[in-house]
């Protein structure tokens, strides 16, 4: 177990607009490392994920509306040393929404 967290309701508490946000990085031996410490101080942030394809980070924020997803995206991502391109996806509705892990299928590891 890695800890205890609660679901909220996003759209009642203010954040409503989920983005997800694609980022290129320049590529060197510290790059992941600034572009996640970076990414951790940003409160939008709520999940950040090292993927392969196009992109090097898949990053999900949940944000109020537009203006504050661009002011985060210019005054807070753009500014990542490191990043080189932005794509962002605006999230219309979410179908399925699987916090909890799927643990009836999970078998535990042999010692």
């Amino acid at each position: 177990m890695t800890g205890y967290r609660a679901e909220l309701d996003r759209e009642r508490l203010g954040l409503g607009l989920t983005v997800f946000l694609s980022l290129k990085v320049e590529h060197s031996r510290t790059t992941s490392q600034v572009v996640e410490e970076a990414l951790k101080k940003i409160e939008h942030v709520v999940a950040c994920y090292v993927v392969s394809g196009d992109a090097d980070f898949l990053v999900e924020l949940a944000v109020p509306d537009l203006r504050t997803f661009e002011k985060v995206l210019t005054d807070q991502v753009l500014v990542i040393g490191p990043v080189r391109d932005a794509r962002s996806t605006i999230c219309i509705r979410t179908v399925i929404d699987r916090g909890p892990l799927p643990l009836t299928s999970w078998t535990a590891p042999h010692p």
